[in-house]
């Protein structure tokens, strides 16, 4: 019942201009430890934090013009622009935390798989005396044992969002790592034990009103 847009973005490889909409607050912050593993594999040199901060720019970029092209394109596509979702896993869970609360774009809902926001921006766009009005719920996902610095991170995302007001709920699943499948079940604050699958898709129904419209998101 959804219509699905699965974006590309530029990378870090790719040397990208970071463009002038900047919204890392502290480059120093990114961590390139994961990153520069995968470098070294690939034979190439280690990244450095302004080579990172150029990629996650052009990549916020890139994800910004993609919601901007499907709200231009929605008649064509038969989409309703009012209940456009974004999300994704690892850098597209960060890209999409920067994009829909950093950027501000005009987004409905978000869902962050493993995803990853600095202390800096989190207190500079989602706490404090910004104003969250109007800003999208966020249901946040990550594993037990996930890399360090999402699992640090988690649980202080998950309070600044809930100090804002727009935390759907969040689930750190017990005994997973950085990667986990759709189907892996999880036990809500309720009791009740669902797939990762439909503790998503029952969030995008209930944000989205699915039952009460005839078009898609």
């Amino acid at each position: 019942g959804y219509m699905a847009f699965c974006i590309d973005y530029r990378k870090v490889q790719e040397d990208p201009d970071p463009g002038t909409t900047p919204l890392v607050t502290n480059p120093s912050s990114i961590p390139t430890n994961r990153i520069n593993v995968v470098r070294n594999m690939l034979s190439l040199p280690p990244v450095t934090t302004e080579i990172m901060c150029a990629g996650y720019e052009a990549a916020c970029d890139d994800l910004g013009n993609a919601i901007t092209f499907v709200r231009n394109n929605a008649e064509q596509y038969g989409v309703d622009t009012s209940r456009i979702a974004i999300g994704g896993f690892s850098a597209g869970g960060f890209l999409s935390l920067s994009v829909a609360y950093g950027a501000r774009m005009p987004v409905s809902a978000v869902v962050s798989l493993s995803g990853y926001m600095t202390l800096d921006d989190l207190e500079r766009y989602v706490t404090g005396d910004i104003d969250t009005t109007g800003l999208p719920p966020i249901l946040l996902v990550s594993g037990e044992h996930d890399l360090e610095e999402i699992g640090e991170q988690a649980p202080i995302m998950g309070d600044h969002f809930s100090r804002a007001g727009l935390l759907h709920a969040q689930h750190i699943i017990p005994g997973e790592n950085h990667f986990y499948s759709a189907d892996v079940m999880i036990t809500t604050s309720d009791g009740n034990s669902m797939t990762l699958e439909t503790i998503i898709s029952e969030f995008l129904n209930e944000r989205m009103n699915l039952g009460s419209a005839s078009s898609q998101p």
